[in-house]
């Protein structure tokens, strides 16, 4: 039972190498990003302090690309993000960008800062699904103070 999620220790999840070409390939409308690149801004977001809910199941996290219609699916398990192509079942969230905004949080050297940027511009997007009291209980709003 973890009391003070602060006090859960950060898995190391380094960076996944980016194609080079990623920008001219977003203009092109092709996906650049894999599960390696979300479970990487998922960690760096702070997701491996969330916890399992009222019903002992798992935090999912459903991420779109608005332009490219991918989709991906990251859960936590024993405080470790794992993140997987394809839809949720019943997510908590749903985060909702383009691949370029995905490409400035990426590249960024502090995710929390520049995805509460692309929350300010409108450009991320998230949609709660499950209802407050099992977003608390899971975790969720420390998840949401590095952000806002």
């Amino acid at each position: 039972m973890v009391i003070a999620p602060n006090l859960v220790k950060k898995p190391v999840i380094q960076r996944p190498p980016m194609v080079s070409d990623a920008l001219s390939r977003i203009e092109n409308g092709e996906s650049v990003f894999n599960v390696k690149h979300i479970n990487y801004v998922v960690n760096e977001l702070g997701a491996y302090k969330l916890k399992k809910g009222i019903s002992n199941d798992y935090p999912v996290i459903q991420f779109i690309f608005t332009d490219t219609n991918d989709y991906f699916v990251s859960y936590v398990e024993n405080n470790v993000p794992i993140t997987k192509r394809g839809v949720a079942k019943d997510p908590d969230l749903i985060v909702r960008m383009d691949q370029k905004t995905a490409y400035r949080i990426f590249n960024s050297h502090n995710i929390p800062s520049a995805v509460k940027e692309a929350k300010d511009g409108r450009e991320f997007q998230v949609e709660l699904v499950a209802d407050m009291k099992e977003l608390a209980i899971k975790g969720y709003l420390n998840l949401y103070e590095s952000i806002k």
